[in-house]
């Protein structure tokens, strides 16, 4: 499920409910530790791409995904970073 919310951002008509729903399953840290978590974690690098689109709400409401799920759960989201510091920046 969360792998088809990360992807919401593909069809431009209905990535603000995408990002929405993925938002709001960002605020239960064991979802968050799960996507952040091997092998799943290089799912949230195509958040990276949407932030990149040429449609500014998609592009918005993708960097506001990532900045909900690196913000919000500070603990996980240093340990993903730790581990995938490389690959992330």
């Amino acid at each position: 499920v969360l792998d088809r919310l990360l992807r919401g951002g593909e069809n431009p008509r209905v990535a603000l409910n995408y990002g929405a729903m993925f938002r709001e399953c960002c605020r239960h840290e064991a979802l968050v530790a799960q996507l952040l978590s091997p092998p799943h974690c290089r799912q949230t690098y195509v958040l990276f791409g949407f932030i990149e689109s040429p449609f500014f709400d998609v592009a918005s409401d993708a960097f506001a995904s990532l900045r909900e799920l690196l913000t919000k759960h500070r603990a996980v989201a240093a340990r993903f970073l730790e581990a995938q510091y490389d690959d992330f920046f």
